[in-house]
């Protein structure tokens, strides 16, 4: 993990002490990145159609989608 910039070590502390190089969510955001690019060859509305046929989604999951979609369209 330290070799993939995922993680900070203090070399000058006994022990050694590891800590996260970026956030939890901008981690996520990079590994889910890769994994469009290298899963769904770049196609985020492939990896959403796989994820939503895969497991159901709860009344308030499908509403936070619809609001996220409804938030990307008026930006366009």
């Amino acid at each position: 993990m330290l070799d993939k910039g995922l993680l900070k070590r203090d070399d000058g502390a006994k022990p050694q002490i590891y800590r996260p190089a970026s956030s939890q969510q901008r981690t996520q955001k990079r590994m889910l990145g890769d994994l469009i690019d290298k899963v769904y060859e770049g196609s985020s509305a492939a990896l959403m159609m796989h994820a939503l046929s895969s497991k159901k989604a709860t009344a308030e999951e499908l509403k936070q989608i619809r609001d996220l979609l409804d938030q990307m369209e008026g930006e366009s």
